[in-house]
């Protein structure tokens, strides 16, 4: 048996080394190492076509027999494309590797049996004990066996691990928190680089070196923390006033009391705090407030015994606090901070300014506890005790940087220090910057940790801890509760924990997948014609070798002839639509005022949005705002609204008035159910700025919470083991808690055992699903119907039971439920199996309806996607009525239309239904999870094919991997483009499997944003980037690839003239710098007005949708619009060249000149065609391009060269051009009016 636990499990010696090796602690996002980088890339790079040819293209100018015109202008071009392709590369890998330095240097501090050590996160390993401070990140996956709260418990933040903002509860190991950690580390300077202790007593001012330095200076002490312009002498006096009126008030109890008899100490301890909270500011106010009272106290101001003892540097909620806390010490000294000069008497405290010090003592007869406030800051003092174990000091920043003032400046106040001398007690410090003497018990006692093997799921986790003691072993089991995982944030106090895994067996590596790339279909577009492009250029080198005959070295003319036609795939392609992505698309979409907060995560894709069919959506969060808010609640007979809240207030408080009795009227079911809803859950009441509020990671939760308090139930308090509700604000009710069993996608239910108090009364409360919470109620005769009711109104039901456990049944269960936890293979199923038992003939208290209203906007929205052709399936984990009645009030269904409600249990019985429903004229259909899940298994391809005919598609009761599937079925089975939206964790794989994965910054968090391809704040963003930036997206840069693959063709087509005239021989027409400036200058900036063009206004495009649809269903990249701008191509370069030639032919040596000038201008006027508006922006690139052109003629004479008669020159461009133009001049007009598309109407008519 113990082998087979070793396989499943890894056993963990908290700090003690461990022999086998586990991954080092470090964070490795970069894609390449420094030798893998070249070889990586490149490999990427030539996976695209482009790359491939052109890479052939160069390598062949290398060898001198090949080469056509001057090396560097054939490859130049590629070798800029690649480096900078290079370039982008390593600088996103440089940053990758500054950000994961960063990260794995943050210092931590590791406790060791020879003290603290402050190390990097990289040296961290299995079996380390860390101290965490609150905001610091968790370096490692780690078990939590203390936390600096008395109970046990911390928050973590684990936005950055599953993108959910609500903090998370977590709990220590019960058997470790209770381990005294007053002696937890020695002092190691040389280890942590902190001061010494004889440091720390200079920075505090003169608290010298041992207690019975301090004894002779309390008074001096005194003086400097008061900071006042009052002598030590008035002080005195105002203590032997403290002390003689305390006196007075011990002897006169009774007297002040005005009762015959005692009172308790607990009512005269309340006495002395109202005493002490009305006394305000200075000594003179204490005098006055001090002679108006009759009650007295001890006298306080003396001595101490003397007795080793250590120091410890607390932290409070208002700043630093020391503590001195020695084991024979008869009094505590706590230093906590306050601000400004002040006198004041808090459980015998007086607190005083920093002037000077002089030196008094106390009188250690006394038993009672002292408080004196000191000006200034100081390090924690520890002072060396009996046994030679000397205090070690952690410093904060705050300490390290405050000067203690020692001359007592009376206009200004510096923080002030109290300083409490508790008698024999050990306070437990707070983490910032804990320091003690001895060896730890967690030394001490030998703690073994049991924990599972890794793996991904950041929801799960099963282990077990035993501590070897003197008086046995104790043995507890772990649980998801007692982890913290890897980049989770502490949020609150400090814990001590024990680091269980490392590196890349951490869960938030292990689920640091590598997103899918995405390309979109245009990719796949441009890869096909440009194959296509290179298949043709290649027989046309054929032809003409064939053409030129057939010579012994056949392979140069071969190659020569197909570098001259390789312009006809241009290199520029790529680049430019990568720049116009990153540098125009995304930066408008960014910026639109329209969607604020929408951010583009994947550049690569906007033109997609431009070409949806499909969207699948989340309903919660999504469709509605996650905002819930308690609508009914049903009791049976009765079912009360929110309008009737003081109604049930006035039951409530009609029950607590005969409390004492039992019944079984309306008044006792309403209240159970009330107190059930109010302690049945995960909410964590909070205090902000005077302010009550809740915490919890369900919005249903807070809204049930929400509504006991509207009703006269408030959560006062909540922690691991207690929960306190007021009931109509002068009844306190405390229950413990025994057990929480929490809420999951398998059980769909939560429980909680509790404890009353009062009665001592054991109670398992269960709220849940009511398709799993009817068999486990009573049997009734109205759930089923309630549930349906409510469904029907849009509302989210639960149902709440309860049961009474007597003290056998609850002994039994502990003990079974305690042996279910400590087994160590299948303890979920075990602890289960257990918790089933309690879940048996509940009484069934009622029934709760919360409305999550749909988003702004939403209405409108669905029925301008539904116009502009994009099909809308609802993927909800509600139930089918809540589904349905969403549907129709988001009018996801027109009430017009038919739909169809799919239920099948069965492999025959879903075939059945399908191929009945086929028949059937219906618009819409609704799945549930059950039915869907059989279909995805047996007919995944007919339903799928079926459901994407239909209007709209609903499916119930989905998991996160039926999500998945269906939107990867969806994409791959049908030819159209698939969108998801989501808001929640649950969405993740569904967003991540979609041609275009939107997410939603929501109340669930942000995992959906981070892992979507575009992320916005609401639902009705996702029209303004379909039918506004998708569709410009996608228009630009079709008509760009169009543009820039015309430009490229005109050549080839003008070279193999040139060529066929001087007897195919291949000589390049073009050569040199004027090449580059044909693509990088002349026809530069025209093309990027081609990006920028808009055919409609942004108004229109929401006014009228159905142009959205007529795009999605007309191609701009089809192959008649491939084979029109390649026949355009053709004839423009035949023109220039046979008409350059016939008008040119005493001139040749000027025919690169004349030919080039044409093919320049035609370009340009080629973009004037294109755009449907000319803007000044479009006049200006124009200008400025011509000038460019110009100038070339004087900067690049050998190539470019001016022939005798500028005015005949002049005047034969103009007409060569104007011929060349024509085609396309009759094209423009033959489809602006005889065959006008719909945007050139609205035009037309409404236009900016």
């Amino acid at each position: 048996m113990k082998k087979q636990e070793d396989v499943v499990f890894r056993t963990i010696t908290v700090s003690k080394p461990i022999k086998q090796a586990y991954p080092r602690n470090i964070i490795r996002n970069q894609k390449y190492s420094w030798y893998s980088f070249p070889f990586i890339v490149l490999f990427n790079q030539f996976k695209h076509f482009f790359n491939v040819y052109f890479f052939f293209i160069s390598f062949s100018q290398l060898i001198k027999t090949y080469r056509v015109g001057p090396l560097i202008s054939n490859i130049a071009p590629w070798f800029f494309v690649l480096f900078l392709t290079l370039g982008k590369e390593a600088v996103d890998d440089l940053q990758r590797y500054v950000r994961d330095k960063e990260a794995n240097s943050e210092e931590y501090k590791k406790v060791t049996r020879e003290g603290v050590m402050v190390v990097p996160s990289s040296t961290l390993q299995v079996g380390d004990l860390i101290v965490l401070e609150k905001n610091q990140r968790v370096p490692a996956d780690m078990v939590i066996l203390k936390t600096f709260e008395d109970e046990g418990q911390c928050f973590i933040r684990t936005d950055q691990l599953d993108g959910e903002t609500d903090w998370k509860l977590r709990n220590a190991v019960a058997s470790t928190q209770v381990q005294d950690t007053a002696h937890l580390f020695k002092r190691s300077k040389e280890m942590t680089g902190l001061p010494s202790v004889m440091e720390s007593l200079d920075n505090v001012g003169e608290l010298n070196h041992d207690v019975d330095e301090i004894d002779h200076n309390v008074d001096e002490v005194d003086h400097q923390m008061n900071g006042m312009d009052h002598n030590v002498d008035e002080i005195d006096h105002n203590v032997d006033e403290v002390d003689h009126q305390m006196n007075r008030m011990d002897n006169n109890v009774d007297e002040d009391a005005g009762i015959e008899g005692k009172q308790s100490n607990y009512e005269i301890e309340n006495r002395k705090e109202e005493l002490v909270e009305g006394i305000d500011h200075g000594p003179e106010e204490i005098d006055r407030a001090l002679a108006n009272n009759d009650e007295t106290e001890k006298e306080v101001g003396q001595g101490f015994n003397e007795g080793p003892g250590t120091l410890e540097n607390e932290r409070t909620s208002e700043g630093d606090q020391i503590s001195i806390d020695r084991p024979s010490v008869e009094r505590n000294v706590e230093i906590s901070p306050t601000n400004g000069n002040k006198s004041s008497i808090n459980n015998k405290s007086i607190n005083t300014d920093e002037t000077s010090m002089n030196r008094g003592g106390f009188d250690s007869s006394s038993d009672e506890i002292h408080e004196v406030e000191v000006h200034g800051t100081g390090n924690a003092v520890g002072k060396d005790d009996q046994d030679g174990d000397v205090g070690n000091l952690e410093n904060n920043d705050s300490l390290k940087n405050r000067k203690c003032n020692e001359t007592g400046n009376r206009g200004e106040h510096p923080r002030s220090t109290v300083i409490k001398i508790e008698q024999g007690t050990r306070r437990s410090a707070s983490h910032n910057t804990l320091v003690k003497a001895d060896t730890s018990e967690l030394f001490n006692s030998e703690i073994v940790i049991y924990a599972d093997k890794p793996h991904k799921d950041i929801y799960n986790f099963i282990g077990r801890l035993t501590m070897n003691k003197d008086e046995g072993t104790v043995a507890e089991p772990l649980n998801l509760d007692n982890v913290i995982w890897m980049n989770t944030v502490l949020a609150t106090q400090g814990v001590i924990g024990c680091v269980i895994y490392t590196g890349k067996e951490t869960r938030a590596m292990m689920n640091t997948a590598r997103p899918r790339n995405k390309f979109g279909k245009i990719e796949e577009e441009i890869n096909y014609y440009s194959i296509l492009l290179c298949v043709s250029s290649v027989i046309a080198a054929c032809v003409f070798l064939f053409f030129s005959g057939i010579s012994s070295r056949f392979d140069v003319n071969l190659v020569r002839f197909i570098i001259i036609f390789s312009s006809v795939i241009p290199i520029s392609l790529k680049v430019t639509i990568d720049v116009a992505r990153m540098f125009f698309y995304s930066s408008a979409i960014m910026k639109d005022p329209d969607i604020p907060g929408c951010i583009v995560r994947n550049s690569n894709i906007p033109e997609e949005l431009g070409r949806i069919t499909y969207l699948l959506s989340d309903k919660t969060g999504t469709l509605t705002r996650n905002e819930m808010e308690m609508r009914k609640v049903h009791v049976g007979t009765i079912c009360y609204t929110t309008e009737l809240n003081s109604e049930i207030t006035e039951i409530i408080r009609k029950k607590m008035a005969r409390k004492h009795r039992r019944s079984r009227d309306l008044g006792s079911r309403v209240f159970e159910l009330v107190r059930a809803l109010a302690v049945c859950h995960n909410v964590t009441p909070v205090e902000e700025d005077g302010k009550h509020s809740y915490q919890a990671s369900s919005p249903d939760e807070i809204a049930i919470v929400q509504w006991c308090e509207a009703v006269g139930v408030l959560l006062e308090k909540r922690t691991k083991d207690n929960v306190e509700i007021r009931i109509l604000e002068d009844t306190v009710k405390r229950y413990a808690i025994l057990h929480v069993f929490p809420f999951t996608s398998d059980t769909k239910r939560m429980g909680v055992l509790l404890r009353d108090e009062d009665t001592d009364e054991v109670l398992f409360v269960l709220k849940g699903a009511d398709m799993v919470m009817r068999t486990i109620v009573e049997r009734n005769d109205w759930l089923d119907e309630e549930v349906d009711n409510m469904a029907r109104e849009g509302l989210r039901t639960l149902v709440i039971g309860m049961k009474r456990l007597s003290t056998e049944e609850h002994e039994e269960f502990e003990a079974a439920f305690r042996q279910a936890n400590l087994a160590i293979n299948n303890r979920n199923e075990e602890v289960q199996r257990v918790v089933c038992s309690l879940e048996r003939n509940l009484k069934l208290l009622g029934l709760t309806g919360v409305e999550d209203k749909l988003q702004e906007n939403v209405n409108q929205s669905l029925e301008n996607l539904r116009n502009a052709g994009v099909k809308i399936w609802m993927l909800t984990g509600d139930k089918v009525e809540t589904a349905i009645s969403i549907s129709i009030s988001s009018r996801l269904f027109l009430k017009r239309n038919r739909y169809e409600v799919l239920q099948v249990t069965s492999r025959e019985d879903a075939w059945q239904q399908l191929s009945m429903v086929k028949e059937k004229m219906i618009n819409y259909v609704i799945i549930d999870g059950s039915s869907l899940q059989i279909m995805i298994d047996n007919f995944m391809s007919e339903f799928i094919k079926f459901a994407a005919t239909l209007d709209a598609v609903v499916c119930c009761r989905c998991t996160p991997t039926q999500k998945a599937l269906v939107a990867r079925n969806l994409r791959m089975l049908t030819s159209h483009r698939v969108a998801c939206i989501g808001d929640g964790g649950n969405d993740v794989s569904m967003i991540t499997e979609a041609n275009v994965g939107i997410g939603i910054v929501g109340k669930e968090g942000n995992q959906a944003s981070l892992a979507a391809d575009f992320s916005i704040l609401k639902f009705s963003d996702v029209t303004t980037l379909f039918f506004w930036h998708g569709r410009n997206c996608y228009k630009g840069t079709a008509k760009l690839i169009q543009f820039i693959i015309h430009r490229g063709t005109i050549i080839s087509v003008m070279q193999g003239i040139f060529s066929a005239v001087f007897l195919f021989s291949p000589i390049a027409l073009y050569q040199g710098f004027i090449m580059v400036g044909y693509v990088c200058v002349y026809t530069m900036c025209p093309m990027w007005c081609i990006i920028l063009d808009r055919d409609v206004s942004k108004v229109n495009c929401f006014k009228y949708p159905e142009l959205y649809k007529e795009m999605v269903h007309t191609k701009i990249l089809s192959a008649r619009s491939f084979a029109s701008w390649n026949l355009i191509s053709f004839y423009q370069g035949s023109v220039i060249m046979i008409a350059t030639f016939f008008m040119f032919k005493h001139e040749l040596l000027s025919i690169v000149s004349i030919t080039f000038s044409c093919l320049v201008i035609n370009e340009l006027l080629v973009v004037l065609l294109m755009v449907s508006s000319i803007n000044r922006w479009m006049i200006l690139s124009q200008v400025v391009s011509l000038v460019a052109y110009v100038l070339s003629f004087i900067f690049l004479r050998d190539e470019l060269r001016l022939p005798p008669d500028i005015k005949y020159f002049m005047g034969s461009i103009a007409l060569i051009s104007l011929i060349a133009i024509a085609f396309s001049v009759a094209e423009r007009l033959y489809f602006k009016y005889l065959r006008p598309p719909s945007y050139s109407k609205i035009q037309s008519a409404n236009f900016g």
